[in-house]
């Protein structure tokens, strides 16, 4: 594979070469200098990041303690916890709110059904994008077609690449090779891969955690828009988290709050005359109350008046 690559390098190099030559003088010069000043560039670079300072290598050698020792207390800490997560799981249920309680069981259940899912679901994906690669490689008469698929398939797995991240570039290579039918080849593999995972991975990720493949999709597409990748791995479980929640009721008294908001609004665009005579029976209940009040101010100020005479008297 090695000798390969060596061999399209050289053949680059070499047609490269030739487009070189019957390029203009003026455009040759243009790009022999910027060649220089990038090469100083990248010397300049490598020499700096190659030769620490003193005081770099001080500056680690006093850190180096405490970064052990914090190794270390993870390490412990990370094992006592594993070893008393039964006891540390008492502890919190005996003082947090039964409420809280239900509601952290309900989000770890979730999570597990959710992060199981997803993982389970992408093995099965990933199997598929290896079974198609393994096809189109063979089909192109590549060797170590399995071996060269189940790498790329691990790096697809990994957020952030993708089947992408190897063969955009190995069909560039092809390109400047001069070997277009493998060009046309490397990205027809690559697009095919993308169209099969973009339509099983809605099906299988709904499949696995237990969700149909409409939300899972409305999930994976909302995902996408807000974190990009990021958001396309975390949408879907905490789309599971709060169906679970509302399916466990965590949420009853907001729904019903807002169905019985939603009622009086309703109520309120379709007044009957039932309800205008409640309006006027209720108005006519706080007038008497008024007037009952200023008939106690009343009784209580000639009440005061004649205490206050007969004191004179």
């Amino acid at each position: 594979m090695w000798s390969a690559l060596e061999a399209d390098l050289q053949d680059i190099s070499d047609n490269l070469s030739i487009i070189y030559d019957k390029l203009p003088m003026d455009v040759q010069a243009a790009m022999d200098s910027f060649g220089a000043q990038a090469n100083d560039y990248l010397g300049d670079f490598i020499s700096g990041i190659s030769t620490p300072t003193i005081a770099v290598v001080g500056n680690f050698a006093k850190q180096l303690p405490t970064a052990i020792i914090g190794i270390i207390m993870s390490l412990l800490s990370a094992y006592f916890f594993v070893a008393e997560r039964g006891e540390v799981g008492k502890s919190l249920r005996k003082w947090m709110p039964q409420s809280l309680v239900y509601r952290c069981s309900i989000i770890k259940r979730s999570m597990v059904r959710a992060v199981g899912g997803y993982l389970k679901a992408q093995i099965k994906i990933e199997f598929w994008i290896y079974l198609l690669l393994v096809i189109g490689l063979v089909i192109v008469q590549v060797k170590y077609a399995p071996l060269i698929a189940f790498g790329i398939a691990i790096l697809d797995f990994l957020p952030f690449f993708g089947t992408g991240t190897v063969m955009v570039p190995w069909a560039l290579v092809k390109f400047f090779s001069a070997d277009y039918k493998m060009t046309i080849a490397l990205l027809v593999i690559w697009g095919v891969s993308q169209l099969v995972r973009q339509v099983i991975q809605p099906k299988m990720v709904g499949d696995s955690m237990g969700m149909p493949p409409l939300p899972t999709l409305f999930l994976l597409f909302i995902g996408f828009k807000v974190g990009g990748a990021i958001g396309m791995i975390f949408a879907v479980p905490i789309g599971i988290i709060l169906v679970a929640m509302y399916e466990e009721g965590v949420f009853d008294t907001t729904r019903n709050s807002i169905q019985i908001l939603s009622a009086g609004l309703n109520r309120f665009r379709r007044l009957t005359p039932q309800d205008m005579a409640i309006v006027a029976s209720y108005k006519r209940e706080c007038e008497q109350e008024v007037e009952r009040r200023q008939t106690e101010e009343e009784r209580k100020g000639q009440g005061a008046s004649a205490d206050g005479e007969k004191g004179r008297r």
